[in-house]
């Protein structure tokens, strides 16, 4: 690796220590910090490329957690989409928190059976519990110019779908800049439209309340048919 490229995102070198009288010290002790910060950068560089082509070959291998949040932290958040789900003032807590299960899985099976093509990523966890277990979905698209990644939540009663692009060449991978890179962009953009978060929590509603009213059973408890409704109403009609 070139070391132009590393100082690119490298902090500054600390400076020649006065206090100390011998040359050479000083200037090891100098070298000693850019070679540290040169191995530190490195080695996050190469976490990168071997996420990348895990990925890129459909690789189900289990990513650390810390990984997943470097790699997030370096993207860029292009797109980000809130939607309401069941109103939780007209049904039971238990209602409401089946409802955001059923969303989240069924939202699940759109992002990655239909063109959009996202494949969820397998995370591990090191010494400490995964935060929303059932509530928090991260999704992963490679593709020759870069990485997509979808993290999809649930949580009080909201929706939340953040779309995320980290650039093949932010990565240090070789790539045909011109061809990938275009290609890689019109994704991007298709992608934040694609996602149909409002059109798809509206059709999940509609099929709910079908599902709930043409049943031959009494609504489940704690569920007032007509305050649902009145809900659903106002919450879509803008």
């Amino acid at each position: 690796m070139e070391l132009d490229d590393v100082l690119l995102n490298a902090t500054d070198i600390p400076p020649l220590d006065q206090s100390v009288s011998d040359p050479f010290a000083r200037h090891g002790s100098q070298f000693k910090s850019a070679s540290i910060e040169l191995a530190r950068v490195t080695k996050r560089r190469t976490n990168l490329e071997n996420a990348f082509t895990t990925w890129y070959k459909q690789d189900d291998t289990m990513v650390p957690n810390i990984k997943l949040l470097y790699i997030k932290g370096l993207s860029r958040i292009i797109h980000i989409c809130s939607t309401l789900l069941l109103d939780p003032s007209v049904c039971t807590r238990i209602v409401s928190e089946n409802f955001e299960k059923d969303f989240l899985k069924k939202y699940q099976q759109f992002v990655t059976q239909s063109t959009l093509r996202f494949t969820p990523i397998m995370v591990s966890y090191q010494r400490v519990s995964p935060p929303f277990t059932q509530h928090q979905i991260s999704f992963q698209r490679a593709l020759p110019g870069g990485i997509l990644i979808l993290e999809i939540t649930a949580k009080d009663n909201i929706f939340t779908a953040n779309l995320c692009s980290l650039e093949k060449s932010r990565v240090g991978a070789h790539s045909d800049h011109g061809i990938s890179s275009k290609i890689f962009s019109e994704e991007c953009v298709r992608m934040k439209d694609a996602i149909h978060v409002h059109s798809f929590s509206y059709d999940f509603h509609l099929r709910y309340f079908h599902s709930l009213f043409t049943k031959r059973t009494n609504l489940p408890k704690g569920v007032n048919a007509a305050s649902l409704l009145y809900s659903f109403y106002n919450r879509f009609q803008q």
